[in-house]
C-alpha cells in the first residue's frame, strides 16, 4: 500500500504539473533511461508490437514538451484535457530500482 500511495502521488503531481503548464518541472520527473508508455487497450502486451497512444523515451517526451510550449510565431499550441480520477496500481520488476505503474486513462 505504501508503495502504491508513492507512486499515486507521482501520478497526481504529473496531472497537476501538466494542468499548470510547468512543463520543465515535469519532465524532471523522468529519467534519461525512462519508457512513458501509455497503452490503446485494457489488456496491452508488447508496445513494440502492438499500437500504443504513447510510446515515448526521453527524447521524445522533451519533443512533446517542445511542442506544447507556448505558442511561438506560426506555431499553434496542443493541450491535453484535465485527467480523470486515477486507479493506481504497481509492480515489482526484475530490477530492484524499476518498477512497473498502470493506472486508468
Amino acid at each position: 500500500m505504501a508503495v502504491r500511495d508513492e507512486f499515486r502521488r507521482l501520478l497526481e503531481r504529473e496531472a497537476r504539473l501538466l494542468d499548470q503548464l510547468r512543463y520543465d518541472d515535469w519532465l524532471a520527473l523522468y529519467t534519461a533511461e525512462c519508457v512513458y508508455w501509455v497503452p490503446s487497450t485494457p489488456n496491452a502486451g508488447d508496445p513494440r508490437r502492438e499500437i500504443a497512444i504513447m510510446f515515448d523515451d526521453r527524447r521524445r517526451l522533451e519533443d512533446r514538451i517542445y511542442r506544447c510550449a507556448p505558442a511561438l510565431p506560426g506555431r499553434r499550441r496542443r493541450l491535453a484535457h484535465r485527467p480523470a480520477g486515477r486507479h493506481v496500481e504497481v509492480f515489482a520488476t526484475a530490477r530492484e530500482d524499476a518498477f512497473m505503474l498502470r493506472s486508468n486513462f
